[in-house]
């Protein structure tokens, strides 16, 4: 993952989940982003040598797209959890169809329907991942600003005392450390 604040949160994510379901993490990385398609080009053979039994992408465009390339490349066939961002690399062809697409899962968040249509309408594209969050975010904040002084120890007090706010990716409540709820998300199945 990149030496960002989303990358190291999502190895966090990830490395917990595996915990909790008894599963070992054979291999991860932390890179800067501007080594990333140095780095990227590399991991292929780093998935070569530990053998993992499948493998979690967690990259932008263009490194699942490099990744890919390289697994493609050296006929490493694994099953792949990917963001949505694969998909949209083998739809530009930045990266052909996979050879063993029926391996490759891509996680969604499980947004309001009329929120996926709205999006599709203003914007020309499906929502990305994180957009339904990233409304969520908003819209939660600006509940709290109304609904209080403002300040950030009264926006901070809102959150901790809210009740469950129903948002476009999910529902929202948020525990006395302001960790919120585990949104839901779907995995599903990418068909070529």
């Amino acid at each position: 993952v990149a030496q960002a604040p989303w990358g190291l949160l999502h190895l966090d994510l990830y490395k917990k989940a595996a915990e909790e379901l008894g599963i070992a993490v054979a291999y991860s990385e932390q890179y800067p982003l501007t080594d990333e398609d140095l780095v990227v080009s590399n991991f292929a053979l780093k998935v070569r040598q530990k053998n993992p039994k499948a493998l979690i992408i967690d990259l932008n465009k263009n490194g699942t797209a490099i990744l890919l390339k390289r697994l493609i490349e050296q006929k490493i066939e694994i099953p792949i959890l990917a963001t949505h961002k694969a998909v949209e690399a083998i739809r530009i062809g930045l990266v052909p169809a996979l050879p063993h697409a029926a391996n490759l899962y891509i996680d969604d968040l499980a947004s309001e329907p009329s929120f996926i249509q709205t999006f599709k309408n203003l914007y020309g594209m499906d929502p990305d991942i994180y957009a339904a969050n990233s409304y969520d975010a908003l819209m939660l904040f600006a509940k709290a600003t109304q609904s209080t002084d403002g300040t950030p120890q009264a926006v901070r007090n809102y959150f901790h005392t809210m009740p469950p706010y129903k948002g476009m990716g999910g529902t929202y409540q948020f525990d006395k450390d302001g960790n919120s709820n585990p949104t839901p998300w779907l995995i599903r199945k990418a068909l070529d």
